[in-house]
């Protein structure tokens, strides 16, 4: 965090740092209480970058409840593909006590489908899977984006299709295993594997007190 400050000393009033640790519970007080703080409550921001290898997705909505970015890029998780709505909850735990800069988390964040329906109602669309995270536009720069990429440009752009174009990081779980939940005819057994691989990975990984839902 030194040498980022370092790095932005040079433009004062147009870069803030704040170091913190941040957690649903204490968004307002990092964003808006701070003495160095630029923002103010439903501030409209050009992009909202979330990367917490943890609970990144309730994070997210929490601070839809405050700012209005243009974009939204969050990381999910690959393991859990569309239709299923995957995410995993906010808790007290202390993540520095498993966390590793060289350790892939798998069964943090939430899938794609659960980012689109939960952010959906915020008033964003899904445009794109970009490698691990998701991207999505406030549905008021539909118009202006269509006259960039395009007039076949439609909000929501389908989960599926996004899917189905990006790379899948698939750690922790078969390549193949997915593949299969994806395009899974019997619906009961394709959730009760994906509930039983998550739990099963949660409990390898330290995160088994930390609930989740499906």
């Amino acid at each position: 965090f030194a040498q980022l400050r370092a790095f932005f000393e040079p433009h004062p009033g147009r870069v803030q740092l704040i170091q913190g640790y941040l957690t649903p519970e204490n968004v307002a007080e990092v964003l808006f209480s701070s003495a160095e703080s630029l923002l103010t409550p439903q501030a409209e921001v050009d992009i909202l970058k979330i990367d917490v290898d943890s609970w990144d997705c309730i994070l997210a909505e929490e601070m839809l409840r405050l700012l209005r970015p243009r974009v939204i890029f969050i990381e999910v998780t690959h393991i859990v593909p569309p239709p299923w709505k995957f995410v995993r909850h906010y808790s007290r735990f202390d993540w520095t006590t498993i966390y590793s800069q060289t350790t892939y988390f798998g069964t943090t964040a939430c899938s794609v489908s659960y980012a689109a329906e939960a952010l959906g109602r915020f008033g964003y669309s899904l445009l794109s899977l970009d490698t691990t995270d998701v991207v999505m536009v406030r549905n008021d720069l539909e118009a202006p984006l269509q006259s960039v990429l395009g007039s076949d440009l439609k909000f929501p752009q389908d989960e599926a299709a996004c899917f189905r174009k990006s790379y899948i990081w698939s750690f922790g779980v078969p390549m193949e295993a997915v593949r299969d939940w994806f395009f899974a005819n019997d619906t009961y057994k394709a959730m009760d594997e994906i509930f039983s691989n998550i739990t099963a990975i949660s409990q390898e990984q330290g995160l088994a007190s930390v609930p989740f839902g499906l």
